[in-house]
């Protein structure tokens, strides 16, 4: 494979890899708490004895745009949106994970849990029960969870300081590998409501046409340089 193959395949992959994200947006722009993902890419120029001889597309990393998704009442006393920053803590396989998912349920042992069913952790760490003479369930804004004889239990929102850290997870949560997360000073949340995904399916589906468009145009173009590497190779062996 030549440098002039070798450059515009390194694009065709860049764009698969932007197309995959750009799919995985629009099939989560329903997804609760769900952040939409991006992608940068850098241009690596290749040299040999000081000359230039191209310039190659590398994917350099993968990041998350954690602007505020809009908030979809559920009247269900248990869901919980977060307003601003923050993330709530589950727990799943003993490890802590965060999320900005709030569809919350009561499990049969009096547990919140989340829809996958781990157990939500308040403010301690430890997991919330819910008393089951509960007739009424309050979640006030700073997170503290009441029933009708008083404070049950108070909701578990932290903070990190550098978000794109976060290694995302399948149940659409994050884990925190590197650097510790700090409780959130001013918790601001609503009770009733869940946070929508800030993915716009209809950007986001102009984008992917786009990106397919040219994809489906690079590709013809590497088929093109490979059929006319081997004409010239092809030509070569018939020089006497």
């Amino acid at each position: 494979m030549t440098v002039p193959v070798y450059i515009v395949s390194s694009n065709m992959i860049a764009q698969r890899q932007k197309l995959d994200m750009t799919a995985d947006n629009i099939a989560n722009s329903n997804t609760v708490g769900f952040k939409k993902l991006g992608m940068t890419f850098q241009e690596v120029v290749s040299r040999q004895k000081a000359e230039t001889v191209g310039s190659f597309t590398h994917h350099n990393g993968t990041f998350y745009n954690f602007t505020q998704g809009g908030f979809e009442r559920t009247d269900n006393d248990f869901d919980v949106a977060i307003q601003g920053a923050g993330f709530f803590q589950t727990e799943r396989n003993g490890q802590i994970h965060l999320t900005r998912n709030g569809h919350f349920s009561m499990n049969n042992v009096g547990e919140l849990v989340t829809d996958a069913g781990s157990p939500v952790l308040d403010a301690n760490g430890g997991p919330i029960i819910i008393p089951a003479d509960s007739a009424e369930i309050l979640i006030s804004r700073d997170g503290t969870i009441s029933n009708q004889n008083g404070i049950v239990a108070q909701l578990g929102v932290v903070q990190v300081a550098d978000p794109q850290k976060l290694t995302r997870t399948g149940e659409h949560g994050y884990i925190l590998e590197d650097g510790a997360s700090i409780p959130v000073e001013n918790i601001n949340v609503v009770q009733g409501f869940v946070e929508s995904s800030n993915i716009n399916p209809i950007e986001e589906t102009v984008t992917l046409t786009e990106l397919n468009r040219r994809y489906q145009s690079t590709a013809r173009l590497v088929k093109s340089l490979e059929e006319l590497e081997q004409k010239a190779i092809q030509n070569l062996s018939r020089l006497p």
